[in-house]
């Protein structure tokens, strides 16, 4: 793992995704850095729908019962698998798309701007074993979002 000035034992951390494959090493991740059960919270599908604005609002007030969130890692993406993917491309991509913008913009009208440290991409140089970057090739392809991922560590 990356090494993080961050203390990670003190922050609310929403892991979109987190019920995933990824998201699941990723919240081992923040376990080993500290970060106890009460302080991650992962929302469900079933629960949220992130392309819809209103359930993004409903997450940053219900996450931690009114408490700001601290940081969002946002994992959760739409996908079909590769024949859907080829099939529908424009669908996909408007509702991850439509799920980042909609985190961003709740967090930034929330006044959370400053406190969502990272979506996406580089979130899993943070916070991954060297084997699961190896076996996901996380990295390999894009060395600028390695180095994203240290800088923001």
């Amino acid at each position: 793992m990356s090494e993080s000035t961050l203390d990670w034992s003190n922050k609310r951390v929403v892991v979109t995704g987190g019920a995933g494959f990824l998201g699941r090493h990723i919240l081992e991740g923040l376990r080993a850095r500290g970060v106890s059960e009460d302080r991650i919270y992962v929302p469900l599908r079933e629960d949220y729908d992130l392309t819809e604005k209103d359930d993004c609002v409903r997450l940053y007030k219900t996450a931690f019962d009114g408490q700001p969130v601290d940081v969002v890692l946002h994992l959760a993406a739409e996908v079909g698998g590769i024949g859907a993917n080829r099939a529908n491309p424009g669908r996909y991509f408007y509702a991850n798309m439509a799920m980042a913008l909609h985190l961003i913009e709740q967090a930034r009208a929330d006044g959370l701007a400053e406190r969502v440290g990272l979506l996406g991409v580089a979130v899993p140089e943070l916070f991954l074993s060297e084997r699961h970057r190896r076996e996901l090739r996380v990295g390999a392809d894009r060395p600028d979002l390695h180095e994203l991922a240290v800088a923001l560590g």
